[in-house]
């Protein structure tokens, strides 16, 4: 077990120093921070910032416990190559891993990814109506696009990420990108292509794990869309107006009355998205195989937003051409890995 005062050392050391990745300058800024990771694990992120060009910012994260079997894990995922050659801010999967790096005395390695832009969906909760400014309906439609979108990535690299929560989903709550989604921590992730299938020493994130996840059983194709339901009803419904607050930003769910279905789907979104209300409660079986696939999601989601949930100002081509023109080159054929990110 490495020592963890020694990686703190290592890590203030760091600070303020140069390091040079894939033939660019970057400089450690001197603010890296103590991070639990939504996976269960600790460590150190540090800030990148390229010397040439201050838009381009990476994360460098240091574990206290650099086993070789996380070494392995995460260059496998590096391998899967997720993110488009770009990497644009808006692909739902611009934080998967990118890169480890060898590193000196304790640490020895790093995990490079890109800084995912906005706050994460559970910090925009806690806001609640504090927020300086809540998205509007049309923009969270898009960010549950953009969920379902990151989940139909991973099944077709035949990974699952295993640990979709509120705090791995990270959210622009405003601005020019408003609406944009992105994924981040990758830590619990499964290859669904032979290799291990079981999380060891890990339940997933209460009120929100599927139930092969929650019990330690076989992580499979259908797992991430238990959780993708759950994350989809509360976009859609935290911050309506038409809601008391505690219904607004008040969504906990017992993890053993959520699956025994107990308290899903919300009597609100039942009455509000009758289709959608259908969908979350085939996602909520305790059989994967079972679950709507994410293109069933796209498809009633695309049309909530022509039926006017977007708004009176929906773009030309409903959510389709809204969502291809703020995540564009998602599909592109040549991708390349991007970075492992944890707030």
């Amino acid at each position: 077990m490495a020592s963890k005062a020694k990686i703190r050392r290592e890590a203030l050391n760091r600070q303020g120093s140069e390091m040079e990745f894939r033939g660019r300058q970057y400089h450690i800024e001197g603010n890296c921070r103590v991070a639990v990771f939504q996976s269960g694990g600790e460590g150190i992120v540090h800030r990148l910032v390229d010397s040439s060009d201050s838009q381009n910012v990476l994360r460098l994260k240091v574990f206290f416990n650099p086993t070789e079997e996380r070494r392995v894990r995460t260059e496998l995922l590096v391998g899967q190559r997720l993110s488009s050659t770009k990497g644009t801010r808006a692909d739902p999967l611009v934080s998967a891993p990118l890169a480890t790096i060898p590193l000196t005395g304790e640490s020895r390695f790093g995990v490079v990814m890109r800084e995912a832009p906005g706050l994460d969906w559970r910090c925009l909760k806690e806001q609640g109506d504090c927020a300086p400014k809540w998205p509007q309906m049309e923009q969270r439609i898009s960010m549950a696009y953009g969920l379902v979108t990151a989940v139909e990535r991973l099944e077709r690299a035949r990974l699952a990420h295993a640990d979709l929560s509120p705090g791995n989903v990270v959210v622009v709550p405003d601005g020019n990108e408003c609406g944009t989604v992105s994924l981040v921590d990758f830590d619990s992730f499964v290859s669904l292509d032979g290799g291990t299938t079981t999380l060891r020493d890990h339940r997933g994130s209460p009120g929100y794990a599927a139930p092969e996840v929650w019990t330690g059983g076989t992580v499979t194709l259908g797992t991430d869309r238990f959780t993708l339901a759950i994350l989809i009803q509360e976009m859609l419904l935290c911050g309506d107006s038409g809601l008391d607050r505690s219904s607004r930003f008040g969504c906990f769910y017992d993890q053993d009355a959520l699956i025994g279905g107990h308290e899903l789907p919300h009597p609100e979104f039942r009455c509000r998205y009758k289709n959608l209300a259908a969908l979350l409660g085939r996602a909520l079986t305790a059989r994967p195989e079972a679950r709507p696939a994410p293109a069933e999601w796209r498809t009633h989601l695309r049309n909530e937003w022509d039926q006017g949930r977007g708004g009176a100002n929906r773009p030309t081509g409903g959510l389709l051409g809204y969502a291809l023109k703020r995540m564009k080159n998602i599909y592109a054929p040549q991708v390349q890995a991007d970075a492992s990110y944890s707030r």
